[in-house]
């Protein structure tokens, strides 16, 4: 009994040290160049930014750069959103058992809960944005399903439309 009590005070400990340390994120400019890089096996990951912010409890936001033929880490899901970028290169993606390469310019948005993984299947590295958002509010998996759920967009599928200034080019 005494075991389980001093785990649940552990936990509130560690849970409200988190909630503490979940730093303001501040109004200013991140600089590429300014920031740490991490050297992992596979891939190096800079962290531009991380902290909470009025909306979101915690809020990251970071740039990967996998070495061809590898993967970051294999396929998970976790509570909040992730949302990635491509910089540059191509990115295998996989939600939810759906597979798809995009290449610079797509995004794919991951919701709460859906299995997803990454991989360089190329012989050059390939750079992402992600950033990973939890909002203040308690999650709604059942909304965001019905609002459309994970979904990627390939930057080459993307239509260019003309307007009386040039046009917003798809590739």
């Amino acid at each position: 009994m005494l075991f389980r009590f001093a785990l649940v005070v552990l936990f509130y400990l560690n849970l409200t040290a988190h909630q503490l340390s979940a730093q303001a994120v501040e109004s200013r400019t991140y600089v590429w160049a300014d920031t740490p890089v991490v050297r992992k096996e596979t891939s190096e990951q800079r962290v531009l930014l991380e902290g909470s912010t009025r909306d979101f409890s915690h809020l990251k936001v970071h740039a990967t750069t996998v070495m061809p033929h590898q993967a970051p880490h294999p396929a998970h899901k976790h509570d909040d959103e992730e949302l990635i970028i491509i910089k540059e290169g191509k990115l295998t993606v996989t939600i939810a058992g759906k597979t798809k390469t995009l290449g610079a310019g797509s995004i794919a948005l991951m919701a709460p809960g859906d299995e997803h993984g990454f991989a360089n299947k190329e012989d050059t590295p390939v750079t992402y944005y992600v950033m990973r958002y939890q909002s203040k509010e308690p999650t709604n998996p059942e909304r965001g399903q019905k609002a459309g759920g994970s979904f990627w967009v390939d930057w080459n599928d993307v239509p260019f439309q003309p307007h009386d200034k040039g046009g917003f080019p798809g590739r």
